[in-house]
């Protein structure tokens, strides 16, 4: 592996490959899906956003994930997936395509990723996504 910084360019590349291998393991998730919407009961839009949550998780792994919601949110949508999103054994921690999110980023490369997670180094954008042209 190389020691020079990867360019824009090669970061971009990187990107577009990561998300075109990215597979869905989709009849573990419709699973797990099936599951939480038989056993919710309340506002049909959080139940629709723990499920955004699973997707975006497969995606760009859990620990962007845990930059961009609250550790209160992660809790409740963990609750309604019926599951810890460690416990899903097809989310990773982190993907090709984690660094496209800009907190996750900024949050690597100041070395201070629970303390992002947990609110005490604020980053601007943590919640942007940087753009794949």
């Amino acid at each position: 592996m190389s020691d020079t910084p990867e360019t824009k360019v090669e970061r971009k590349q990187r990107w577009k490959k990561s998300l075109d291998e990215t597979e869905f393991p989709m009849e573990q998730m419709a699973e797990v899906i099936k599951n939480a919407s038989r056993q919710y009961k309340g506002d049909l839009t959080v139940l629709e956003s723990a499920i955004g949550l699973l997707f975006m998780c497969v995606m760009f792994g859990r620990r962007p994930m845990l930059i961009i919601h609250s550790a209160s949110t992660i809790r409740k949508y963990e609750a309604i997936l019926g599951a810890r999103l460690t416990e899903f054994d097809f989310i990773q921690e982190t993907t090709g395509m984690s660094d496209r999110a800009n907190g996750f980023a900024l949050a690597m490369r100041a070395a201070k990723f629970w303390n992002v997670v947990r609110g005490q180094y604020p980053v601007e954008g943590r919640k942007d996504a940087v753009v794949v042209d």
